[in-house]
């Protein structure tokens, strides 16, 4: 069976698919598998290992070229863009796997023949359904900026039918270096070489029998050299052969950059990542289980990968300091457990629950870990279609629950305020619809000051809203998202801010109806309950 897969986007995804893939040859032995990548990516065919047999380019940047040079035809392109096609055609491949999941990908596979496409592609030019709930899913909550329960990797490779594990071993235990990578691709995602550099130069003094090495591309020479680290602290520009092997003998990473982390989790590598900007703890953290990350707790995080920080300092970064580094690293490293010490910051572990990346968020209340790990069951048990079993609504999913968490730990009271914040939420989420529509009609009178008003007062409320009722930031994040983005202009504002909140109200909805469901079944110790206990 040959089989190609489609990855074309940066390089932390492409490492990410690699893992999808070995699954995917696991289950089917036989297959031969060839890659299509983009040019930019091709630094990584040197350590794709065995479970890609041919690697094709796609020249993305050369397209790019073509098409915004004045000098140059736009047949050009569309002659290369022929050729590609054709050339995959003459594989005659048996399956092809989009992993990439964008607009691009899905148009070129429609010209690809095969007899089995797995992922989003068009047919004759149209968008074809998804084939599973996973993949409508994948598409419509976890592609957007919305809050997740799955780890990227998890909705992907479901949603292509890829039985896709999480590793449930211990770190691989290293005993030469302590690493730090310094940079990231993104300015906002970075944490500062200077806050780095103390880093590296207090735990030096706590571990002398590591060699401290800082770890950063050959690209990233000139910026690097430019900083000074302590004696002692080896720089490594290291290629990715390179850095294989570096973290073969890695005890710890400390790291902001995905992409090394995707590698490092691969190799089972325990690390601690400070999570800034767009990079996202519940969709791309590190899936290697007993790793931290940490993440600050600005409103405005995380942001979008595509838009660079709205605010005129660094909030993410500004907010994680040396000592709360130095404290956590130090506790991984004499293996204790760890007390947060910074009410201000996020503290997780990665777990495996149930098979999925799961986060345990240190020092957090029993409730919201609960409700975490609620809405993960809950929403598998939906997309899994376990619902149309005999068995009564939700029993499965209390049952799975019941089996990881003591239930009897919750008080009533915290149950009665959970669910009376759910009520209080969707009571305001619907009090909000109504101010967009009432945005909408003023807009056609073309009042802007009534205008700049709603939308001062929306933000206003939402702030106060937020600060009574103590919702969880993950709840309503997407309708901060949307009054964030679109009241940067009146009618940008007007234009989206009702659709956008519509779609979270949707979302929200679901979610909470859910959990609403499930926590009164267990306060009420109904049939679900009953018939859970005996299932168990």
């Amino acid at each position: 069976m040959k089989v190609l897969a489609v990855s074309l986007l940066r390089i932390g995804d492409l490492l990410m698919h690699m893992e999808a893939l070995r699954a995917y040859l696991h289950e089917n032995p036989s297959a031969e598998i060839h890659l299509l990548l983009n040019d930019s990516s091709m630094s990584l065919r040197s350590i794709l290992g065995e479970s890609v047999q041919k690697v094709i380019v796609f020249p993305r940047k050369e397209l790019q070229e073509i098409l915004v040079e004045q000098n140059r035809s736009l047949w050009a392109a569309f002659r290369q863009t022929q050729a590609l096609v054709t050339q995959l055609n003459n594989e005659k491949y048996d399956v092809v796997l989009n992993l990439t999941h964008n607009l691009l990908s899905a148009r070129l596979i429609d010209l690809i023949q095969a007899p089995i496409k797995k992922g989003a592609y068009f047919v004759n030019g149209k968008a074809r359904p998804a084939d599973c709930q996973w993949g409508v899913y994948f598409n419509d909550i976890h592609s957007g900026a919305h809050q997740a329960p799955f780890h990227y990797l998890d909705g992907l490779a479901r949603s292509l039918d890829i039985g896709l594990t999480m590793n449930q071993n211990g770190q691989a235990r290293g005993s030469r270096y302590i690493c730090l990578q310094v940079l990231t691709s993104d300015a906002k995602k970075n944490w500062s070489m200077n806050k780095f550099s103390q880093l590296a130069a207090e735990l030096k003094e706590f571990y002398p029998e590591y060699t401290f090495v800082v770890l950063a591309a050959p690209f990233e020479k000139d910026i690097v050299q430019s900083k000074d680290f302590p004696a002692g602290v080896e720089v490594r520009y290291a290629t990715w052969v390179e850095l294989v092997k570096i973290l073969q003998d890695t005890r710890l990473l400390i790291t902001g950059d995905t992409s090394v982390q995707h590698l490092a989790a691969q190799m089972n590598v325990q690390m601690l990542s400070l999570f800034m900007g767009s990079a996202n703890v519940t969709k791309t953290g590190p899936r290697s289980v007993q790793s931290y990350v940490v993440t600050p707790s600005v409103s405005c995080y995380p942001c979008s990968h595509h838009q660079s920080c709205p605010q005129s300092t660094l909030k993410c970064e500004n907010q994680i300091q040396v000592h709360d580094v130095v404290s956590l690293a130090k506790a991984m490293l004499n293996d204790q457990a760890y007390l947060p010490q910074n009410q201000n910051l996020h503290y997780y572990q990665v777990q495996n629950r149930n098979n999925f990346y799961f986060i345990q968020g240190l020092g957090e209340e029993k409730m919201t870990t609960l409700e975490r790990e609620i809405k993960q069951i809950t929403w598998q048990f939906y997309l899994d279609h376990e619902y149309e079993n005999p068995i009564p609504p939700y029993g499965t999913a209390i049952r799975t629950i019941m089996q990881n968490t003591d239930l009897d730990e919750i008080s009533d009271a915290s149950m009665n305020l959970k669910i009376e914040q759910f009520e209080t939420a969707l009571m305001w989420l619907e009090s909000l619809d109504e101010a967009a529509q009432k945005s909408v009609r003023l807009c056609f009178r073309e009042n802007n000051d009534q205008i700049s008003e709603i939308q001062r007062k929306i933000l206003e409320t939402y702030k106060q809203f937020t600060t009574a009722n103590r919702i969880d930031h993950e709840y309503i994040q997407v309708i901060h998202n949307a009054l964030t983005e679109q009241h940067k202009t009146a009618f940008g504002f007007i234009r989206k801010l009702k659709s956008s909140i519509k779609e979270g109200m949707q979302l929200i909805q679901i979610d909470l109806k859910i959990t609403k469901d499930l926590l009164n079944a267990k306060k009420e110790r109904g049939s679900y309950v009953s018939r859970a206990r005996e299932l168990s």
